[in-house]
C-alpha cells in the first residue's frame, strides 16, 4: 500500500516538498518551487597582487631597467636626461619612481606605468639617497653638500620645503604611520629626526657611528636600524627615539640595508658578497649568506616573497625568495647599482 504519491507529501501533514514523515519505502521528494528572486550582491572577491618588479639602476649608461621578479626577463632600458647616483625610491600608490642625481642636483621623476620620464625637479647641492612618505606622497632627499633636505610633493612634482640639515646629509628613511623623517648625517656622525607635517627638526640622536652609510625602518614596530661603514650596526627605538644596541656585522663595509616589516627581519648587504639576516625581536644575526663577488643595492617586495640584489662585480641583478631562501634568477644587467620594487598591474 502507498503512502505517498509523486504530487507531493501534504496528504500525510507535511508541508509541501518535503519527505514523508513515515518509513515508506516509495515516499518520494517533492518537485522543487519556482525559483525566487536573486539575493543582494555579495562582496567582491580578493584581487590579484600583480607582478612583482624591481626597477635597477644602471650607473654605466644613465639608465633604470625594469626586471619582472616571476619571469627574471629584463625589459627596455629606460634613459633618463640626468645621470643617476645610488638611490631610487617609489611610491607604492602612485607607483611614480624618484631618482636623484648626484652630479646634476635634480630628481628623476618615473611613471613605471608608461616607464617614461614625467619631469625633473631641480634640488640642493648633490643629493644622496632619498625617501619617500607614501600616506602624504611627500619625498625627503638629503642634499650631501648643500647641508639641506628638499621636500617634493609628488601632486605636482615641485619642491615645497626646505629643512635644514645637519653635517652632510647622506640618507633618509620615513615612518609613514608617525610622519617622522630620520636623516643620518656623515658629517655629523648622527641622525636628525624631523616632524612631517610642520617640517620642524625634533631632535638629534648621536651614534659615535664612523660614518653612517645606510638607513631603514620598521613601521610596525617604530624601530630604526643605521648600518656604518665600520661594519656596526645600530638600533634605535622611533618612540623614545634613544639608541637601544649595537653590534658588529659580519658583512664587511656595508651596501645596502632593507627592512621586511611583516616578518621583523632586517637584511644587510656587504661588499664582501655577504647577506646578513637579522632578527628584529633579538637584534642578533641569525643568519648570512654569501650571494655574489659584490652586492651594490637591496631592496624587499612587500606583497610577495621577493627581493632583489645588484650585484655589480657579476654584471647581474639577483632575485632571491625569502621563503625559500635561495636566488631565482639571475638577470645579466651592466653596472647595476641599486634597485626599487612596484608591484605592477598583471
Amino acid at each position: 500500500m502507498s503512502f505517498c504519491n509523486t504530487g507531493g507529501c501534504s496528504r500525510w501533514g507535511c508541508s509541501p516538498c518535503m519527505r514523508c514523515r513515515i518509513p515508506a519505502p516509495c515516499c518520494l521528494q517533492c518537485p522543487p518551487g519556482p525559483q525566487g528572486p536573486p539575493g543582494p550582491q555579495g562582496p567582491p572577491g580578493p584581487s590579484g597582487m600583480g607582478v612583482s618588479y624591481g626597477y635597477v639602476l644602471n650607473i654605466c649608461n644613465s639608465t633604470v631597467t625594469p626586471v619582472n621578479g616571476t619571469s627574471g626577463v629584463a625589459e627596455a632600458a629606460i634613459p633618463l636626461p640626468h645621470a643617476p647616483t645610488t638611490s631610487i625610491e617609489i611610491n607604492p600608490h602612485t607607483r611614480y619612481a624618484y631618482i636623484p642625481s648626484y652630479n646634476d642636483s635634480v630628481v628623476n621623476v618615473v611613471n613605471t606605468d608608461t616607464n617614461e620620464v614625467v619631469a625633473t625637479v631641480p634640488v640642493g647641492a648633490n643629493p644622496s639617497l632619498l625617501a619617500l612618505n607614501p600616506a602624504t606622497n611627500r619625498v625627503y632627499v638629503p642634499n650631501f653638500w648643500g647641508n639641506t633636505i628638499s621636500v617634493i610633493d609628488g601632486n605636482s612634482n615641485t619642491v615645497i620645503a626646505t629643512m635644514p640639515g645637519d653635517s652632510r646629509p647622506r640618507a633618509a628613511a620615513v615612518n609613514p604611520n608617525t610622519n617622522t623623517i630620520y636623516v643620518i648625517n656623515d658629517g655629523g656622525r648622527n641622525v636628525s629626526v624631523f616632524n612631517g607635517y610642520t617640517n620642524g627638526l625634533i631632535t638629534t640622536i648621536q651614534l659615535g657611528a664612523y660614518y653612517p652609510w645606510y638607513i631603514a625602518l620598521n613601521p610596525n614596530t617604530n624601530m630604526l636600524y643605521v648600518a656604518s661603514t665600520d661594519g656596526m650596526f645600530w638600533v634605535i627605538d622611533g618612540s623614545t627615539n634613544a639608541l637601544t644596541t649595537s653590534f658588529s656585522l659580519p658583512t664587511d663595509y656595508p651596501s645596502g640595508l632593507a627592512v621586511d616589516p611583516g616578518a621583523n627581519v632586517i637584511y644587510v648587504t656587504g661588499n664582501n658578497g655577504l647577506m646578513a639576516v637579522v632578527n628584529g625581536n633579538t637584534n642578533q644575526v641569525i643568519r648570512t649568506q654569501t650571494l655574489a663577488q659584490r652586492l651594490s643595492g637591496i631592496a624587499i617586495d612587500p606583497n610577495s616573497d621577493l627581493m632583489y640584489l645588484s650585484a655589480d662585480m657579476d654584471q647581474a641583478v639577483l632575485v632571491y625568495d625569502r621563503a625559500r631562501g635561495q636566488i631565482v634568477h639571475s638577470v645579466p644587467m651592466e653596472c647595476p647599482s641599486t634597485v626599487a620594487t612596484v608591484t605592477k598591474r598583471a
